[in-house]
């Protein structure tokens, strides 16, 4: 499989004069409405905010329209700074009730979903796109339900819902290469933002970062009177979840050989940063990632990784009581944080000690929403946007009870229609044995029940787009066969002699014929032009550009440039595949 798309590098320019002109009109008419708001909030306490986000999105729309890729492997670097960003803005500037720099993530992708629609993201739908598509419509209908109590609300909490985009972005932008540089671009960006977290767990905040504890104030943060570290991000959970992650693609896409003990080194650090970070949850699933990704890489079957899992999970509170103290006796600063991870990991079923089982009877509870309201409250009811614009809040802090809450009984359903799909097409993927499969059953794993969680920034779009991405894969795995079959396998080169050095022969002149047998002999007659359009060599990148072109048609592409030359001509023995693949014709090139 071709390790780049092509197509990628495309810029995205109008089709017409007419809408270039459009789009000309479009930036004068928003450069004049930017313009005349700065003038009319120029007093305004978020005004530096609002003058900064705009030069954000200004710099993602015109970067985007012109290099979708980049983008897409520019958007994790920014996720990871946003909190930090924000607190520092915070200074000079208050965000109000609704802060403009979150828009950059939903505009960014929201221009990604278009360029991965003009490579036919949306063409040829399978099992899990459309149940993506149907639960992505059922929410849009949620932010319009009136049992939420805001219209406003609803709507508002739309942007918490936009990294299911990702998904589409992944089918149509994302192959193996850009995957493997989007996953490496987040292992590299973790190790500041975890070296920042430890520095907030053995040093002390920063003014920026007290600033925004005091007015937070939520007690999640503080355990045993230690507050939890939460790096450059925007919650402590969320720099858990993403330091997790990083750690699972550098234990299997980091260096290899001599340089593996970096890798080895790297994921240690992102792993202590995770443990005095005081989240239990955190710690469960990334043992649990890891033991799917082993039995994926073994070639197990699902039930047997479900097995290994449970049992791992099933052993460590014996293997924390072995190794871990388990006094918390005038525990202070970073050793409160131990003790609060080590007493949650050793009892969880202890309530005096862990919360699990809380957790577990909330989602419960919130599940039996949906036979109680069967249209759902709302996705108001379960987002932070929803409480700050006066929606109920009715939030389980977890997928399955937040989908029956938000969206009633065809939302649950829907979501564990998706979520067993999901995780069975991308465990047989991963059972291949790719190192990208295998991060990408990681991630889904590590993000269990928080994938509709859109209150975590850098990533809440991660298991949207590696998902994409498997659905991607597997519809190529199917069109292999059908294009091996149909294309002709190309001549074998007739190799050459080996060269000997002889003289040589002279040649006896040939002697001119006499004219009388010249004047006899008959006109040799012309060799007949054969039945039909001649035989012509393609060329690839022509191909692309034809108009409604499907989906398999895109994949064959992809396949038809292995066997293409550097300027894109395919052997002239694949003509008549071409012609009977893409209905073209046409005169010899």
């Amino acid at each position: 499989m071709t390790s780049s798309v092509r197509a990628l590098r495309r810029t995205l320019r109008p089709s017409t004069a007419t809408s270039g002109r459009l789009v000309a009109a479009a930036w004068f008419a928003g450069t004049l409405a930017i313009a005349a708001f700065a003038g009319e909030n120029a007093a305004s306490p978020t005004f530096s905010r609002l003058i900064v986000a705009a030069a954000f999105l200004a710099l993602v729309v015109a970067f985007g329209m012109r290099n979708p890729r980049g983008l897409l492997l520019a958007l994790p670097v920014w996720l990871v700074a946003l909190g930090l960003v924000r607190r520092l803005l915070s200074g000079i500037s208050t965000g109000g009730s609704a802060d403009p720099m979150l828009l950059v993530e939903p505009v960014a992708l929201i221009i990604l979903v278009f360029a991965a629609a003009d490579r036919g993201a949306f063409k040829g739908r399978s099992t899990l796109s459309s149940l993506v598509l149907a639960y992505t419509g059922l929410t849009l209908l949620g932010a319009f339900n009136p049992e939420q109590g805001s219209m406003k609300a609803g709507v508002t909490s739309l942007i918490f819902f936009v990294p299911m985009l990702a998904f589409w972005v992944g089918r149509g932008l994302v192959d193996d290469g850009t995957l493997r540089k989007l996953l490496l671009v987040i292992g590299v960006a973790a190790i500041p933002a975890a070296l920042y977290g430890l520095n907030q767990t053995f040093g002390s905040f920063p003014s920026w970062d007290q600033r925004w504890i005091a007015a937070q104030g939520y007690s999640s943060l503080n355990v045993g009177g230690a507050v939890r570290p939460f790096g450059t991000f925007s919650s402590s959970a969320e720099y858990a979840t993403f330091l997790a992650l990083a750690m699972l693609i550098w234990l299997r896409l980091g260096p290899r050989r001599f340089l593996r003990p970096i890798g080895v080194a790297t994921a240690a650090l992102l792993v202590v940063a995770v443990f005095y970070q005081g989240s239990r949850g955190s710690v469960v699933v990334l043992l649990a990632a890891f033991a799917v990704m082993l039995a994926a890489r073994r070639r197990m079957p699902l039930t047997a990784a479900a097995v290994i899992g449970a049992a791992l999970l099933a052993a460590m509170p014996y293997v924390v009581k072995q190794i871990a103290p388990t006094s918390n006796a005038d525990a202070t600063g970073s050793s409160a944080l131990v003790q609060h991870q080590v007493q949650g990991l050793a009892n969880p079923l202890d309530p005096n000690s862990s919360t699990a089982g809380a957790h577990f009877h909330q989602i419960w509870l919130a599940m039996g929403e949906a036979l109680r309201k069967p249209a759902g409250q709302g996705i108001g009811a379960v987002t932070i946007a929803g409480a700050k614009f006066g929606a109920i809040q009715a939030s389980a802090e977890a997928d399955p009870g937040n989908a029956a809450v938000a969206l009633g009984l065809p939302g649950l359903v829907l979501f564990f229609a998706l979520f067993f799909v999901a995780y069975r097409s991308t465990y047989s993927l991963a059972r291949g044995g790719g190192a990208l499969a295998g991060v990408a059953m990681g991630i889904l794993v590590g993000t269990t029940l928080q994938w509709l969680n859109g209150g975590e920034y850098s990533v809440a779009f991660l298991p949207w787009l590696v998902l994409g991405w498997v659905d991607r894969q597997l519809l190529l795995r199917k069109a292999e066969p059908t294009a091996e079959a149909a294309a002709p396998a190309p001549l074998p080169e007739t190799p050459r002699p080996p060269t000997l050095r002889r003289l040589p022969r002279p040649r006896p002149r040939p002697q001119p014929a006499p004219a009388a047998e010249t004047a006899a002999k008959p006109a040799e007659t012309a060799p007949r032009r054969p039945r039909g359009p001649m035989p012509r060599r393609w060329n690839v990148f022509e191909l692309e550009a034809l108009p409604e072109l499907s989906l398999e048609q895109h994949y064959l592409l992809v396949e038809l440039r292995r066997h293409a030359s550097p300027e894109g001509l395919l052997p002239l023995s694949f003509d008549g595949f071409v012609r009977s693949s893409f209905g073209v014709g046409g005169g010899a090139s």
